[in-house]
This record gives C-alpha cells, structure tokens and sequence, in this order.
C-alpha cells in the first residue's frame, strides 16, 4: 500500500468538545513514561496507552477515537507496523519514535509519518505533534 497525499481526506476534530486523543505505543518503561508525561502535562492531551504490546496496539488501533500516534517500530509481539497499517487506513497521523536506523524506509512506506530517532530532540517532537494534531485547515502545516 502507497500512502495517499498528506492533506487527503482527514477529518479535523473539534478542539472545543474533547481533549485531543494520542496513541502512545512503547515498550520501554522509562520512555513510555517520560512521553506520557509531556503528553499530558506539557501538551494538554490525553494518552491512550502507554501501550508495550502489539496485539493491544492493534485493538487500540481499531477502537480508539485518535488524533494522533506516537509509534515505538520494535515493540513486544513485534513491529508496529500492522498497527500503522490501521492508523494510516484511518487518517491518523503518525509519528514514529524509533531507536532503529530505518527513517527512509518508514517515509517511503509512510510517506505522511514523520519519524524521529530516539534519543530524539524533545522540543522537536513536541513541535511536529502540535503541527500533525493541528491539522492543515489550522494553518501550521
């Protein structure tokens, strides 16, 4: 599957009726904690997950209302990459968080991802996820 243009078909969710939804899959504790805190106090949103495994990635995949993910590649039971299948079907924007050297791999497939190598630049990260849950109708993208 090739991905479709960027600003294809998303739908942009209401700001004002709910707290923006990131999907947080990682397996490592410390990470996934330091994440979910700068999701949630720095960012305001709220954090599905943190999820280490892949048979519960797919099903939050699948089930959860998102506006956002935030993907570790290598996780427990796998690679993510079944779950950024469904997000991708989706319309969900994905960021991939990866301590593996595959940047160009992930952009060919995934060509709307964006993908950051862990250690990753916090102030970075949380600039691409501003910019990717706002969505081009809010003019950042």
């Amino acid at each position: 599957m090739i991905a479709e243009p960027c600003e294809s078909t998303r739908l942009l969710r209401p700001m004002a009726t709910r707290r923006q939804r990131v999907l947080l899959v990682e397996d490592e504790a410390l990470i996934a904690l330091t994440l979910k805190m700068m999701l949630e106090i720095d960012m305001g949103l709220d954090v599905v997950g943190p999820i280490a495994r892949l048979d519960e990635a797919i099903e939050a995949a699948r089930t959860e209302l998102l506006d956002l993910a935030l993907l570790d590649v290598a996780i427990i039971g796998g690679d993510v990459f079944p779950v950024a299948d469904i997000l991708q079907a989706r319309d969900v924007p994905i960021i991939f968080h990866t301590g593996h050297g595959l940047k160009e791999d992930l952009m060919d497939y995934y060509g709307c991802a964006e993908v950051f190598s862990k250690p990753s630049d916090d102030a970075a990260l949380r600039h691409a996820m501003t910019r990717m849950i706002s969505g081009p109708a809010a003019g950042t993208g």
